[in-house]
């Protein structure tokens, strides 16, 4: 409330020093990620309590109402997490591009893909359907 720094200190005990059997190595390490949750979440909810509660709803931004304009907040929402589960798979599949290079090796990754899923009938060479002259140039 007067902008200053609140502190709050509590003693913990182990809960492997209450029950032996969670402090092996496995269980030990499960049993300490669920106490970190539980630790992280109730120090936040703490914090939340300094935090005052708004009174009106925040008015939406020039983007948030073009985007209901446009499509509608449901259709916005889809967009939005098949965008994020997309960008998620190109991550793991290691296809995200940090610049406009096409490599050699991110082509024939392409290509393992889409004979994977029964897509590509014959490779190409890489040689006979890439350039990265544009791109290098620009890349400078």
């Amino acid at each position: 409330p007067d902008g200053g720094l609140e502190i709050k200190t509590e003693e913990r005990k182990l809960i492997k020093d209450r029950h032996p059997v969670l402090g092996w190595p496995f269980i030990r390490g499960v049993v300490n990620f669920c106490v970190s949750m539980y630790t992280g979440v109730t120090a936040l909810m703490y914090s939340a309590e300094f935090y005052p509660e708004e009174d009106e709803p925040e008015e939406p931004s020039r983007f948030e109402k073009w985007l209901d304009e446009k499509l509608g907040s449901e259709k916005a929402m889809a967009f939005f997490t098949t965008l994020a589960v997309i960008v998620d798979r190109y991550k793991k599949q290691d296809t995200w591009k940090t610049d406009a290079v096409f490599t050699k090796d991110s082509f024939d990754l392409l290509q393992n893909i889409l004979e994977e899923a029964g897509e590509l009938d014959a490779r190409v060479p890489y040689e006979d359907l890439v350039t990265t002259e544009f791109a290098e140039k620009a890349a400078g």
